[in-house]
């Protein structure tokens, strides 16, 4: 199997469960909804960046949650 049929094999595994697809359809809402305009917040990126066993998790877990803030990978 060529590189660009795995790729696409595992785009198609990735969409097929529910549980991503209300994901994805969540961070596309939460940008467009930014790029709108309706969040304007003073700090729109935030970095976290923390040491094991922190909380670090925890904390982007819940920021992920606000309105307009998606995680991003790095």
């Amino acid at each position: 199997m060529s590189r660009m049929g795995a790729k696409l094999n595992l785009v198609v595994k990735v969409i097929k469960k529910p549980r991503n697809m209300r994901e994805i359809g969540h961070y596309l809402k939460n940008d467009f909804d930014t790029f709108r305009g309706m969040y304007t917040y003073k700090h729109p990126i935030i970095f976290i960046a923390g040491l094991p066993k922190s909380g670090t998790t925890w904390l982007r877990t819940m920021l992920a949650n606000l309105p307009g803030y998606n995680i991003r990978p790095v």
